[in-house]
């Protein structure tokens, strides 16, 4: 059982991770957008 715990610990860990790696790139993206924007 402490097994499954620490495997779901994991995922989440994971998981966690991949989504500030896409908010990172959102709002890279968002920046550019606003700057092309400003320079247009």
């Amino acid at each position: 059982h402490t097994q499954d715990k620490a495997a779901l610990q994991k995922v989440v860990a994971e998981r966690k991770q991949s989504i500030k790696e896409l908010k990172i790139k959102v709002e890279d993206k968002l920046v550019q957008v606003q700057f092309e924007a400003k320079a247009a």
